[in-house]
């Protein structure tokens, strides 16, 4: 199973920001979860996770508006942002991190499989990134889960 590489270095940009992170992840599984907490001491940076598969927990749960789902559908851009600013919302904490996308092997909502969206909410603001990954569930997975990590990096450093 491939690692992310620089998984120290978010959890020392969380920590020493004293930033706490909540995850809203869909395609992911809680796969970043995992990750994430495969380090000791993660209640430091770390505040929880929800794993968001259905439509229903992202609007009963997260709050993302169901006309978001209705015109965009669950794989969009608009849903992976309604996601992470829920979810930071829900755990009243400046960070957060959602994904959603197809992991395959059909199309879904009449998206390509590889099709991912995250979305990173950090302090107010939110950007999300288009991703077009391939290979099998599992591989597009964890790609998913590394480019969202870095894309969770790159924001925290922005701040700066």
């Amino acid at each position: 199973m491939k690692q992310f590489e620089s998984i120290t270095k978010i959890i020392d940009a969380l920590r020493s920001r004293r930033l706490k992170l909540v995850l809203a992840e869909s395609c992911t599984g809680g796969y970043i979860a995992h990750l994430l907490t495969s380090i000791p001491g993660a209640s430091d940076y770390f505040s929880g996770s929800i794993v968001a598969y259905s439509k229903e927990t992202k609007t009963g749960i997260l709050g993302v508006d169901s006309k978001i789902i209705e015109e965009h559908g669950t794989i969009s851009p608009q849903c992976a942002l309604a996601m992470a600013s829920g979810a930071a919302r829900a755990a009243a904490t400046d960070a957060a991190l959602s994904t959603t996308g197809n992991l395959g092997p059909d199309p879904i909502e009449g998206k390509e499989t590889g099709l991912v969206y995250v979305a990173v909410y950090l302090r107010g603001s939110a950007r999300v990134r288009e991703l077009h990954l391939t290979g099998n569930r599992n591989e597009i997975k964890e790609m998913a889960a590394e480019e969202a990590l870095k894309m969770l990096l790159e924001a925290i450093e922005k701040q700066d």
